[in-house]
């Protein structure tokens, strides 16, 4: 089984755009046996 990993930090508007592309590239029906299973996880770092 292959298998892809999508690691991402949305930190500014375009890293969440490469991603929103990335995620919406891997769900095209031209690409078969894709499932999305999705996080947030949140962290605060205190100084």
């Amino acid at each position: 089984m292959t298998r892809l990993l999508i690691v991402h930090h949305t930190a500014s508007p375009g890293t969440h755009e490469l991603f929103e592309a990335v995620r919406a590239g891997a769900a095209t029906d031209e690409i078969e046996g894709v499932w999305e299973l999705g996080a947030i996880v949140a962290a605060e770092i205190m100084p």
